[in-house]
């Protein structure tokens, strides 16, 4: 899997998180973005079609990037605004996640920058 997403070209973008979510389960607040920039869009079709291919099923949810602001968080934030934040996007990476007691732990497996 790794030898395949090192072929994977990709070209550098911005990511604007700029909309504030709630799930009510796993009970996490997040920030994501609005719109997504084609070259991300690119990536992950890339990167699901490399799942494929080894034999894996890519989520079926609707992508939706986004990073997690708290955990444990009961009821929805509402409408707290706050400004955008651009976030400029030159790599990718594989990344381990593991919930444990303690709360998420996350590794990085590999790294490969855009071209």
């Amino acid at each position: 899997m790794c030898r395949g997403a090192a072929l994977i070209r990709g070209r550098p973008f911005s990511l604007q998180l700029d909309q504030l979510g709630w799930w009510r389960q796993p009970q996490v607040a997040w920030i994501g973005a609005a719109y997504l920039p084609q070259a991300l869009l690119d990536l992950v079709a890339a990167v699901n079609r490399l799942q494929e291919a080894h034999g894996l099923q890519p989520d079926d949810r609707p992508y939706q990037p986004h990073l997690t602001i708290a955990r444990k968080v009961v009821k929805n934030l509402g409408e707290f605004t706050f400004a955008p934040i651009a976030w400029p996007v030159s790599s990718f990476s594989l990344v381990q996640s593991r919930t444990l007691p303690s709360g998420a732990e996350y590794e990085v497996i590999a790294t490969w920058p855009f071209s």
